[in-house]
């Protein structure tokens, strides 16, 4: 899954690659989502979308899901799926990728509405899959403060 403003509403919206076909035989099958794309209001709850509001359908055994760069500094998200086609999805609205200096662990997003939200660069951030060290730059980002490990920021 990838946590990220996918509708540049400047709040965290979540995407899942949810299949599981690896259980034991006598269980079944994990296969009750073809994706999902949950968009968040910046409170704490989530709407669902339907495959046709977002887009997103991966019908297979879900294996990764992660965002790369395009050669013209686009996000787009890959989904890989066991022994299926990698799937990749684009987003609609105006939003590019800018890449995360190598000194930055973290990064504070100062938002149009006002609001602040912490973003951290792990190497390393999910199960079976890990994005690129970028940020997503939404019109709903006002400014970009990067830190350090050693604590300190610099724009």
């Amino acid at each position: 899954m990838v946590a990220e403003d996918f509708n540049g509403d400047g709040n965290l919206d979540i995407c899942l690659n949810t299949n599981d076909f690896s259980t034991t035989p006598s269980l079944g099958r994990y296969d009750a989502l073809n994706g999902l794309v949950l968009t968040g209001n910046g409170k704490g709850n989530f709407d669902a979308l339907t495959i046709q509001q977002s887009g997103v359908f991966i019908p297979g055994n879900g294996r990764a899901f992660c965002i790369l760069a395009t050669a013209n500094n686009s996000p787009v998200f890959a989904a890989s799926q066991n022994r299926g086609q990698l799937k990749l999805f684009s987003l609609k609205n105006k939003t590019i990728v800018t890449t995360v200096p190598s000194s930055a662990v973290a990064a504070e997003l100062i938002l149009s509405s006002g609001q602040k939200r912490k973003v951290e660069f792990p190497l390393g951030s999910s199960f079976l899959s890990q994005s690129s060290r970028l940020l997503l730059k939404t019109d709903a980002i006002k400014q970009v403060i990067w830190i350090g490990a050693d604590g300190k920021e610099w724009q």
